[in-house]
């Protein structure tokens, strides 16, 4: 996120946030899902109360809100794309597959496919559209959508924690961008 974004973040009032995701939320399922999974990370005892609001510091008009320094940062996985806190991150909080997407050449699923007239099959939206026609190489299961092979620690999107030589997860399941 760019600083200006951020800190038009910072400046504007709670329930235009919430106006603001509510209408992301309604126009884009893959955006309401992502959202739920981060909320879901502050479902607990010790952060129930930041859901409810009961401890919301409100704020004046005209004055910049303060950020309240008791509700952690919600991190979201660029491998399951779930919503995960730090202090719950542990070597079994993210199952996903490791490795990459392949188009799955020994199924059925492309055996009326011409690439001269429907397009090429081998990139990112068709991983997205039809999941079914790809396989994952670190294990060899379908790409429809099921969890992940591996356990791991959650990787945060724009974490540089990463492995030398290894694959980054495929951003299939993640991209918020427009298009």
């Amino acid at each position: 996120m760019t600083s200006d974004f951020v800190e038009r973040l910072e400046k504007v009032s709670d329930e235009a946030l919430r106006r603001v995701l509510t209408a992301l939320c309604e126009s884009d399922p893959d955006i309401e899902k992502k959202a739920s999974k981060c909320l879901d990370a502050f479902i607990s005892d010790e952060y129930r109360s930041h859901l409810d609001g009961s401890e919301r510091q409100e704020a004046t008009a005209g004055t910049k809100r303060k950020a309240d320094e008791s509700l952690p940062e919600v991190f979201v996985c660029q491998n399951c794309g779930d919503g995960f806190l730090e202090e719950h991150n542990d070597d079994e909080a993210c199952f996903h597959h490791p490795g990459y997407l392949e188009v799955d050449d020994e199924s059925d699923f492309w055996a009326d496919h011409d690439e001269k007239c429907h397009g090429t099959i081998d990139t990112d939206e068709m991983r997205k559209a039809f999941p079914d026609g790809f396989i994952w190489d670190c294990c060899g299961e379908s790409g429809d959508g099921k969890r992940g092979c591996e356990y791991a620690r959650h990787e945060a999107i724009g974490s540089k924690r990463r492995k030398p030589n290894e694959k980054p997860g495929t951003p299939v399941t993640i991209d918020l961008t427009d298009d």
